[in-house]
């Protein structure tokens, strides 16, 4: 979302990773009022917001304001049933910046699908990724959107489930 203008709301459908929910006019003091509409926690932050790492919103309170924001901010919805389908490990490090994820053995069916969310990383250094396709046999899966974060060969890959929410991004003016 761009900066609209003030009381103009913009309702937003984050994905599972990192999505923008409200940027500011250059040179520009705004306030910005965030609502969850949904019935699953929303997590606010930066470029790397996660369900991990970012401030929860959850469903049915009161929104959250922030006073002159002068940065952009992202919103994302979390997941569950982490490892429920599949759990792997990845045998290459993975650094961050990067779309591709390989293994010496196959990754099973149940990764290779586009659209697949998944879950990277161990416990403090996780992110939730999308999985864009694999080749045949899968050695490796191309996801979505850029890794946040190095990981070393041997962490976990598990798939997941989304829990979408909905938010409501209301810019004002100080």
């Amino acid at each position: 979302m761009t900066y609209t203008g003030p009381g103009v709301a913009n309702n937003v459908n984050p994905a599972v990773t990192p999505t923008v929910i409200f940027s500011p006019t250059p040179n520009a003091s705004a306030t910005l009022r965030v609502s969850n509409n949904s019935g699953y926690v929303a997590y606010l932050g930066g470029v790397n917001v996660s369900q991990f790492n970012g401030f929860p919103l959850p469903p049915g309170n009161r929104p959250v304001e922030l006073a002159n924001c002068p940065f952009t901010v992202y919103s994302c919805s979390p997941v569950t049933n982490i490892g429920q389908v599949a759990t792997t490990t990845i045998t290459s490090a993975v650094n961050a910046g990067h779309t591709a994820l390989t293994n010496s053995g196959t990754f099973s069916s149940s990764f290779t699908a586009a659209g697949t969310i998944i879950v990277l990383g161990n416990t403090g250094n996780q992110e939730v990724l999308t999985v864009v396709g694999a080749p045949n046999p899968a050695t490796s899966l191309t996801v979505s959107t850029l890794t946040l974060y190095d990981h070393a060969s041997g962490v976990t890959v598990s798939t997941a489930t989304m829990q979408p929410v909905n938010i409501t991004a209301t810019a004002g003016v100080v």
